[in-house]
């Protein structure tokens, strides 16, 4: 089960920027359009699937971000979602789990049956050098470099890829956020996100208030920017589809 702030996080990136992150992720397909998924489970519960992106190969790719251990029931549950969804659409349907917890080393149901029905993609959050990226952005920075959308996904996304020290990892990249030289877009895509994540991600009261300050965080209220962003992001997905 995701954290809701994470899920918004990346439920907005993917809103805004679909081809960018899908490359950001090392899926190398071309986004055609998004595709909503709802389904009535046997109780008559509402259930609906996070958005969906078709491609141009003609199926269907599903990022499932998840803040938990990986194991049988988390494979069973997207394994379910894949076959409700290939049944609907007609569609093959590529399932990339976006591990946000432990080590590819931690993982042992690569043999597991339900695994090789599923066969999905997992990026190791935890795998990933963080220290590595965090170089490339100061260097950016002293360079002064205007940051690409990648870049901007790295300041978002930096601290879920330590292992210890992530209030400290996450208020350096609020710092380095208003460091660096990004266009308005982006800016309020980082600061949004940033400000989805803060509550979450800090416990420490005197460093939650100073990125609180940092971020003036009453000019990005996430309700608020989400609507109004989202119909300019639209406009901005159909005029590069043309």
């Amino acid at each position: 089960m995701v954290h809701q702030s994470k899920d918004k996080v990346f439920k907005f990136m993917f809103d805004g920027f679909p081809q960018e992150l899908l490359y950001y992720f090392n899926v190398n397909e071309i986004f055609v359009e998004f595709l909503e998924t709802e389904f009535i489970d046997q109780n008559g519960n509402k259930k609906v699937l996070d958005k969906l992106a078709k491609v141009l190969r003609n199926f269907l790719i599903d990022f499932e971000p998840h803040s938990s251990r990986i194991n049988i029931q988390t494979l069973l549950n997207f394994e379910q979602y894949q076959m409700l969804t290939r049944a609907k659409y007609n569609m093959e349907v590529k399932t990339v789990i976006i591990s946000l917890f432990g080590h590819e080393k931690d993982f042992k149901l690569k043999n597991h049956a339900v695994f090789k029905r599923l066969t999905p993609d997992i990026i190791w959050f935890k795998d990933e050098d963080e220290k590595k990226y965090l170089k490339e952005i100061k260097s950016k920075i002293e360079n002064k470099e205007e940051f690409s959308v990648y870049d901007s996904f790295n300041l978002i996304l930096l601290h879920l890829m330590a292992d210890e020290n992530e209030e400290v990892l996450f208020e350096e990249t609020c710092l380095l956020t208003n460091e660096a030289i990004i266009n308005d877009d982006l800016l309020d895509l980082i600061k949004v996100c940033q400000t989805w994540f803060l509550d979450e991600t800090v416990k420490d009261e005197n460093r939650k208030n100073r990125i609180k300050e940092l971020l003036k965080m009453s000019d990005y209220v996430p309700s608020i920017l989400i609507e109004t962003r989202k119909e300019g992001l639209e406009e901005g997905i159909k005029k590069k589809l043309m």
